[in-house]
């Protein structure tokens, strides 16, 4: 019995790691349809469910593709409705820095498995920097005092201080050129192709599941016929 619960969680482990990657590669395409993720989206949370009751920790691999889906979800949901880009003006940016900020805190929390990760710890550093230069520098919203506590905590934590007026210039040069900025110009659209360019180099670091080479209708169809074997994956997955 023992063999075939390890099997079967095995099993479920890359199942799940599939369907994570086909809605990465959903996300990734900028021109698609996020909508025909939904059903990868509701198996996904059942068998996340599933591993959470029976206290499964997920590799940083996983992780980082959850950090992925969640964060490219993120900037979809938030696109100006009138534009392309999220990065129109203060409002949108000021919600999309914060979102992804907030994103990032709670992917580390719920996979701390991704911190062994090096792009995941970049990127987190790269969004604090842009979170506290933003705010600080140009944005006229008032509410974002707790926002810059937390950010100010984390950079801290990567020996990055700003105690004075100096440390934030240093900060503030550092990240222009990172991004390629001339003076203050184009933050908004600079800001997202760094954020863009970090999450393409994450998507890179992506291995191809082991399943990635079947259908979503054959690993069910594999499910079905080794019924006895997988009955509770059946049931969670509502295959009948």
């Amino acid at each position: 019995m023992k063999l075939n619960n390890d099997l079967s969680m095995f099993v479920d482990i890359m199942y799940y790691d599939f369907i994570l990657y086909k809605i990465v590669e959903v996300y990734r395409n900028t021109t698609g349809d996020c909508s025909t993720s939904d059903e990868y989206f509701d198996i996904a949370s059942k068998l996340c469910k599933k591993f959470k009751t029976q206290k499964i920790s997920l590799d940083s691999q996983i992780a980082l593709k959850i950090m992925y889906i969640k964060f490219k979800r993120m900037l979809k949901m938030e696109n100006c409705p009138e534009k392309t880009t999220p990065f129109c003006c203060d409002h949108h940016i000021s919600v999309v820095l914060k979102k992804g900020f907030d994103c990032l805190v709670s992917v580390k929390q719920e996979y701390p498995a991704v911190m062994q990760k090096k792009i995941f710890v970049d990127l987190n550093i790269l969004v604090a920097s842009l979170v506290f230069v933003y705010f600080r520098e140009y944005s006229k919203k008032d509410d974002s005092k707790e926002l810059m506590i937390a950010v100010h905590n984390y950079l801290k934590t990567h020996k990055i201080e700003i105690t004075s007026t100096e440390d934030f210039l240093r900060l503030k040069d550092s990240l222009f050129n990172k991004l390629g900025m001339v003076a203050n110009s184009n933050f908004g659209e600079k800001m997202i192709i760094a954020i863009e360019n970090m999450l393409e180099k994450t998507f890179q670091m992506f291995k191809e599941p082991f399943l990635y080479t079947l259908s979503v209708e054959k690993v069910t169809d594999i499910l079905r016929k080794h019924d006895k074997m997988f009955k509770s994956e059946r049931e969670t997955l509502n295959i009948n």
